[in-house]
């Protein structure tokens, strides 16, 4: 009886702990992407791409962090950045300004991608 009551709390406190991480992550939807970098949890990405669909039209940015785990960021209206641009040269700082749309963080492995949150306006 005590094992089951150490398992369920721990599953409770590991729910506890992923609530919070995805509230933390939803509290970032409609707030400028600078928001979302200076926080310490993503601020320390290796690289980003834009993410461009249809070709030369931005959508939004893709982050790469360590372990495989990246970040797709997408902005829905552009106010500070030229959507089209023939070179994809779009200025980060820029970007920096932008509300943020949609979120969604996830880890590549050896059996494919697992999502680790998704969220949107």
């Amino acid at each position: 009886m005590k094992y089951i009551l150490v398992i369920l709390g721990c599953f409770y406190i590991c729910s506890c702990k992923n609530n919070k991480a995805q509230l933390e992550l939803e509290g970032f939807i409609n707030k400028p992407f600078s928001n979302f970098i200076i926080n310490k949890e993503y601020s320390d990405f290796k690289s980003f791409n834009w993410i461009d669909e249809p070709p030369l039209k931005l959508k939004g940015i893709l982050l790469e962090y360590a372990e495989k785990k990246f970040a797709e960021v997408t902005v829905k209206e552009f106010k500070y950045v030229k959507r089209y641009n023939e070179n994809r040269d779009w200025s980060l700082e820029d970007f920096k300004k932008e509300k943020i749309h949609s979120i969604l963080i996830y880890k590549e492995t050896n059996n494919g991608r697992v999502i680790l949150f998704q969220g949107d306006e």
